[in-house]
């Protein structure tokens, strides 16, 4: 984990299931971990997992994974995780064929 500090930020972040290839220089700031206690669809975890890096100062989420388990009073709660990162040169990304969206 990065020791350099990043202020949060307001602006999109980019989600993306893959991991970061080498050429791609980048911080990785925080891991980031969200559940959910009632019923919800992956997108509003996605969405908390945003926010959360947004508050880390990361631009971007690596290698998010979602799910459903039981939590609090559902049978099936939305969960999330992912790598809070601050990727310094997004241009290499299309070209390092790294596929996302922006949340």
């Amino acid at each position: 984990i990065s020791q350099t500090k990043y202020p949060p930020r307001h602006d999109r972040v980019f989600v993306t299931e893959q991991s970061l290839p080498a050429i791609i220089d980048f911080d990785l700031l925080s891991t980031v971990d969200v559940g959910n206690v009632w019923y919800g669809s992956s997108t509003d975890v996605i969405s908390s997992m945003s926010d959360r890096a947004r508050e880390l100062g990361a631009n971007a989420l690596i290698q998010v994974k979602t799910w459903h388990q039981p939590s609090g009073f559902s049978w099936a709660a939305p969960h999330g995780s992912g790598q809070a990162v601050y990727i310094k040169n997004f241009e290499i990304l299309q070209t390092a064929g790294v596929a996302g969206s922006w949340h």
